[in-house]
């Protein structure tokens, strides 16, 4: 057997390691070119202890997370650099499902049923109205969720986020009704430019509080590295 062919498994091994915590880094939100500062400077010692006949993945310990947050703190990078940003962008995105839902159901089903059997029965004509309008903000505000943990799922700072972010959200969709129905009102007929503010009355305050919650999550977490 050849030299070459005895070192290709190892070869797998360092990519394989390297690749493992390129993930793990990635989590982490980094800036990109920290991340690749550090990756860079890991292919190296990997590809030294190869040299030496030793097992890369030694170098890195059983537990990659440890790994990986241990170098990034105490290289001081920054944790979550990406972090409000990235999930302001995708949560908005990944939420407009959502709205749409929330409306459709409010507007076909709630407004509806309230209109034709609790608004005679509590002598509230326009309760049928309220209660659609109410809902899209319940029905968003639940869709989001879901979406906004999945989006955090493994990173630095998700519980934190998390526990903020329902008040947050609550607020956004609290503000995202008030001025759509603000428009509506105020509208004589409905416009393009009528429709483009709706459309930023709702993804605004949807992507502020998301830049809050995950500012306020990041900050309150303390993650530090751990004590070897």
């Amino acid at each position: 057997m050849s030299t070459l062919e005895r070192r290709r498994p190892q070869t797998a091994s360092t990519d394989a390691v390297l690749r493992r915590v390129d993930r793990r880094l990635r989590r982490l939100d980094l800036r990109r070119v920290d991340r690749l500062a550090i990756t860079a400077d890991l292919h190296a010692d990997l590809l030294a202890a190869e040299a030496d006949g030793r097992d890369p993945a030694d170098l890195i310990g059983p537990d990659v997370d440890r790994f990986a947050l241990r170098t990034v703190v105490e290289g001081d990078y920054v944790i979550g650099y990406r972090g409000p940003a990235r999930l302001a962008l995708l949560g908005t995105l990944a939420a407009v499902p959502a709205v749409v839902v929330a409306h459709l159901v409010a507007l076909g089903v709630i407004q509806p049923l309230f209109t034709a059997f609790v608004s005679p029965f509590l002598n509230l004509p326009h309760f049928g109205d309220e209660a659609a309008w109410l809902a899209t903000g319940v029905i968003s505000l639940l869709g989001a969720l879901p979406v906004v943990g999945l989006l955090l799922h493994g990173r630095p700072g998700a519980r934190s986020t998390m526990k903020v972010a329902p008040i947050a959200l609550a607020l956004a969709a609290a503000v995202a009704v008030s001025g759509n129905r603000a428009v509506l009102e105020g509208a004589s007929e409905i416009s393009p430019l009528s429709v483009v503010i709706q459309v930023l009355c709702g993804v605004v305050p949807l992507a502020v509080a998301l830049l809050v919650a995950r500012w306020w999550g990041l900050r309150q977490s303390g993650e530090t590295a751990p004590v070897v």
